[in-house]
């Protein structure tokens, strides 16, 4: 058995794209994905189609997202690049800057420098003369060689490539700008300003097509942030360079006030990105691609949705395995109970494995099906399945244009819906949520007395009962005698609820008072489910017991887990640092440098990293304060800052490795002890120099003075001094303050010489 602090499962399974995971597992929907993939680079530069990705929250889409990018980057024979962005809002102009977040200056040059290359390698080739140069472009990637012996005119090439970008939009005035744009990022003067404009802000640029932003001169700024894509894409492709641009929850690009809209937008990235050689893949839950128009699938491959999620069995067996590394085993009963509770929700299955394995502390082999259950409950994983449930009975009824509104029991633990359609028919809807066995049984029992006292007021026929969580086949099966039960699972339930109430409601008359037989049966099915509850009793109060007994232990793993979790945060908002560092946006290095402090204070108490970041916080200042924005790119104390920055960013990642302060701690302790064992004989020397010293004449005469022994205690004592000082300035020197103190002596010293200038 591991440790009980090795949980091999994430404390919080939410993804980031791009953040690091043990190993993938492959699963079905994955493999169909690499095909894809293959499928799109095979055929590079051929026009590619939308793939579109579909389902639940949790199911693991921005998982897969990162896993296809790092399984694009692999491939050894092409360099793929993907771009990611989160859509939090319809507003296709954000989608559009996050999107160029991806990028940095350099990487924009890169690319030119490649279609150049190619360029100029196509051109040589064009010749029988110069074939050979041709391929030694190719071999060595440079245009220099071509350049010297005049075969090429740098200028005749950029225009080349500027009139091809020109061309990458159906829209003129865009991929204009665009390209100039571009073509302006390897000026040393506009080149950082050319890319700020190129990410949509505001940029001093020359001349009359930059008057605006990228987005200020025009109306319909979506079309504009589609249209510049579009050029980029183009810039790829003239590089050789496969493009994938992933588009992550969806759904909130997709409102259901805005179908219209976002359904154009989708049409047109699918059309002008796929036109451009760049494969679009989009993910998101159902109800994003069921607001989509029929006509705007010819452009997604196959036309439909690639399933996200939603594990078998055997798939929720081999994720778990995938966590657990063959260090401990799950048996196959309590894996299909993990797969049922979580209906194969990706994040829900690694959050019960996470709390399944602290409450056995990592002893899974002796797990139960009610440990799966108080593990859910721990997770929340039941009751986040809940809320699912109702908004999805809501949406369902809205889109058969039925009445619902709910009922008042107070006296029961279940959410109930009174459902009427527009010929009078009603029934009733009821939500059980079940954590375990006992409490399965106990709302069972409430269902069917529920289900007795609807259609003996005559507010409902007939009750259809949808249990979350804990379902056995043998309470199901007693409940089908009553009501009609539907156990929840996401991928499937909003049909099964469908079907339900078409059949009930097309099938109920007038409401009438229940006969004697349908009483008796009632009797039996709650008599029936009574001794269920009788013999489940037993196990209850042991079952509360032990989730009282791991509460403490989950509450102090939590508190750890957070501080590791929030290391990772920290660092992953260093890169973003670095990013808003390379682009020259003072206000977002402001900013996420001081949310990073706050992370830090409340979670890490980090000193080292909190005194860095408060010297990076001053130079970020006084780069804002001293220089204006044109002064930035010629000021060599600007450019003193950002250097000193950079510095202090590495400082940062340091800090925050593991170990080091321990180690730190003992190299100082080591050296102290050797100042000590040094210092003896100097101190021993010294004191028989100056002390006068005892003198033994014979004949049981001494004279007056210190014996060897007493010196050497004297000189030991001395050690003692010099290594308890030595520790002392050691331990000093390693305060952050005095340590880093060198990184704000600079930054004065920059600001002073700067202020001396001005």
């Amino acid at each position: 058995m591991l440790d009980r602090l090795d949980n091999p499962f994430p404390a919080k399974a939410v993804t980031t794209y791009g953040s690091s995971a043990q190993e993938f597992a492959e699963f079905s929907y994955m493999r169909s994905l690499r095909d894809e993939l293959i499928t799109y680079l095979r055929a590079y530069p051929a026009p590619a189609p939308a793939l579109a990705l579909c389902g639940g929250h949790g199911t693991g889409k921005t998982s897969l997202l990162t896993w296809l990018s790092r399984t694009a980057s692999e491939f050894q024979s092409v360099p793929v690049r993907s771009i990611y962005a989160k859509t939090d809002t319809p507003n296709m102009v954000e989608t559009y800057r996050t999107l160029l977040q991806n990028f940095t200056r350099r990487d924009l040059l890169d690319l030119v420098a490649e279609a150049l290359v190619r360029q100029g390698q196509r051109r040589m080739q064009m010749a029988a003369a110069t074939v050979g140069e041709g391929d030694r472009i190719e071999e060595t990637r440079s245009l220099e060689t071509a350049f010297e012996g005049r075969l090429l005119d740098p200028n005749e090439l950029h225009l080349e490539l500027r009139n091809a970008l020109e061309k990458g939009s159906l829209s003129s005035a865009v991929s204009s700008r665009v390209a100039f744009a571009i073509g302006l990022l390897e000026d040393p003067a506009y080149g950082d300003a050319a890319f700020e404009w190129l990410s949509g802000a505001p940029a001093e640029l020359p001349g009359e097509l930059f008057k605006t932003s990228l987005f200020g001169a025009s109306e319909d700024a979506a079309q504009v942030a589609i249209d510049a894509l579009e050029t980029l894409a183009t810039l790829f492709r003239e590089a050789n360079v496969p493009l994938i641009v992933l588009l992550d929850q969806v759904e909130n690009f997709m409102p259901p006030d805005n179908t219209a809209t976002s359904s154009s937008i989708v049409k047109k990235l699918a059309e002008q990105l796929g036109g451009k050689s760049a494969m679009l893949v989009l993910a998101g839950t159902s109800r994003a691609w069921e607001e989509l128009p029929r006509d705007v699938w010819p452009r997604f491959k196959g036309r439909a949705t690639i399933g996200v999620g939603n594990l078998s069995i055997a798939e929720t067996d081999l994720l778990l395995s995938v966590y657990l590394d063959g260090k401990a085993h799950i048996a196959s009963d309590v894996v299909a109970a993990i797969n049922d509770i979580s209906g194969g929700n990706t994040r829900e299955i690694l959050q019960i494995g996470y709390h399944a394995w602290e409450l056995k502390q990592g002893n899974t082999e002796i797990l139960t099906i009610e440990d799966v259950a108080i593990a859910a409950r721990a997770a929340g994983t039941i009751e986040d399945r809940a809320q699912l449930a109702q908004q999805l009975f809501s949406r369902c009824a809205r889109e058969m244009k039925l009445s619902a509104w709910r009922l008042d029991y107070p006296a029961t633990d279940l959410v109930v819906w009174a459902v009427e359609s527009k010929t009078g028919a009603r029934v009733g809807v009821v939500l059980a949520t079940a954590t375990d066995a006992a409490g399965e049984s106990r709302l069972a029992q409430q269902v069917s007395s529920l289900a007795h006292q609807l259609q003996s007021n005559g507010e409902a026929q007939e009750l259809i009962a949808v249990t979350v969580g804990y379902a056995s086949h043998a309470v199901q099966a007693l409940l089908g005698g009553a009501v009609r039960p539907i156990v929840f699972r996401e991928e499937s339930f909003a049909v099964e609820l469908r079907e339900q109430l078409t059949g009930c409601l097309a099938e109920v008359p007038a409401l009438q008072t229940p006969s004697d037989d349908l009483n008796e049966r009632f009797r039996k099915v709650e008599a029936a489910l009574a001794e269920i509850q009788r013999i489940r009793e037993g196990n209850e109060a042991q079952t509360a017991q032990l989730l009282a007994q791991r509460s403490a232990e989950l509450s102090s793993t939590e508190r750890q887990n957070r501080k590791t979790v929030t290391k990772v945060e920290l660092r992953d908002g260093l890169e973003r640092l670095s990013v808003a560092l390379q682009h020259g946006f003072l206000g977002d290095e402001r900013q996420a440098l001081r949310e990073l402090l706050i992370d830090n204070e409340a979670y890490v108490q980090n000193d080292g990293f909190d005194v860095l970041g408060s010297i990076y916080l001053d130079a970020v200042d006084t780069e804002g304060t001293l220089f204006r924005a044109e002064e930035r790119e010629t000021s060599s104390q600007a450019q003193a800052l950002r250097t000193l920055r950079l510095e202090l960013l590495a400082k940062m990642r340091q800090s925050l490795g593991s170990g080091r302060r321990d180690a730190s701690t003992l190299l100082h302790r080591i050296a102290a002890l050797a100042v000590g064992v040094t210092t003896l004989p100097f101190f021993y020397v010294m004191l028989w120099g100056v002390l006068p010293r005892e003198t033994y004449y014979g004949d049981g005469i001494r004279s007056s003075g210190v014996s060897q022994f007493q010196l050497l205690i004297l000189s030991g004592i001395l050690s003692l001094f010099a290594a308890g000082a030595a520790l002392l300035i050691f331990d000093f020197m390693r305060k952050p303050e005095v340590r880093y103190s060198r990184y704000r002596t600079r930054v004065s010293r920059i600001r002073d010489e700067a202020a001396r200038r001005a």
